[in-house]
């Protein structure tokens, strides 16, 4: 048994000793995980690492189990938007591989998106694991590159820049890694942290057209990545939910959590406006640990 925690900018309600503690057990997950665990996104050092992420935390048995697997985005502030979303980093232990747990968080970050952003929201994704590209593509809306999308549109190229000249560091991205500003791709190093080899089968996925399309994108350099760019969009979402019921994926307690998350982001966007939201701010955190203690 599994218990999922959404969270969206969990620094702004975290205490410092939680903050301190997750750091912690996110940093066990990723030195089981990786070849090496670098200073970057919810593995920094940083007091203000989690007040831009949004967490999924998957715990084995209930809200104080050992944490086995997350998936951490980032909010990133784009030129012409509020705020778009990075999908970033999933991690889940070895031993608990191969269980449907990948797909659960990323089920449980996309419904606790639609909660937080009901209108959808732009992200963006950079990825060299054919499996990866194609299943976003599949799973979201209007995403350059891809075979749907031809022609990158404005929107597109305007957050495509920007990510290229301001937020390398939140995709572990150096400064000095070319960007086709044509074809989305960084023309990265195989020795990337992330590098996955395209012509490895076991990071394909199965459908053959779409491995195709992004074999070519990544054949062009070794080591590239390719930078997606698209539309989560809670309209589709639903129709790919409803598909993805057989894992078992969305139970009550996540949805009452997902709200609670989502209602507590709302709060935090309004908090310098109305200080007396901060009461609420505490009865939540209060409800949420309650919540999580009944499905103990």
């Amino acid at each position: 048994m599994y218990t999922f925690e959404p969270h969206h900018q969990p620094g702004l309600y975290w205490t410092t000793k939680e903050k301190d503690h997750i750091r912690q057990e996110l940093r066990i997950v990723g030195e089981a995980t990786l070849p090496s665990v670098p200073n970057y996104q919810c593995f920094s050092d940083s007091p203000s690492v989690f007040d831009d992420k949004v967490i999924v935390l998957a715990r084995e048995g209930g809200s104080t189990g050992r944490i086995v697997g997350f998936v951490s985005c980032v909010l990133l502030p784009i030129d012409g938007f509020d705020t778009i979303i990075h999908t970033g980093l999933t991690c889940v232990l070895p031993e608990k591989q191969r269980q449907g747990l990948q797909s659960r968080l990323h089920t449980s970050l996309h419904k606790l998106l639609c909660t937080v952003y009901p209108q959808g929201i732009w992200f963006t994704s950079v990825s060299s694991s054919i499996s990866s590209l194609v299943g976003i593509s599949l799973k979201t809306a209007n995403v350059f590159p891809s075979p749907d999308v031809a022609q990158a549109q404005e929107t597109h190229q305007r957050i495509a820049k920007d990510i290229s000249l301001r937020h390398r560091a939140a995709l572990n991205i150096d400064d000095d890694v070319m960007f086709d500003c044509d074809r989305f791709v960084f023309y990265s190093s195989p020795d990337s942290l992330w590098y996955r080899d395209p012509k490895d089968k076991g990071h394909h996925h199965r459908n053959v057209a779409y491995n195709n399309y992004y074999m070519t994108l990544l054949s062009q350099v070794p080591g590239s990545e390719v930078l997606q760019v698209g539309f989560m969009d809670p309209a589709l979402y639903v129709k790919v939910g409803n598909t993805s019921k057989k894992i078992g994926h969305a139970s009550t307690a996540h949805s009452i959590l997902a709200y609670i998350t989502g209602f507590q982001a709302l709060l935090s966007k309004s908090r310098s406006m109305f200080p007396s939201v901060d009461g609420f701010w505490q009865g939540l955190r209060g409800l949420r640990t309650w919540y999580y203690m009944r499905q103990r």
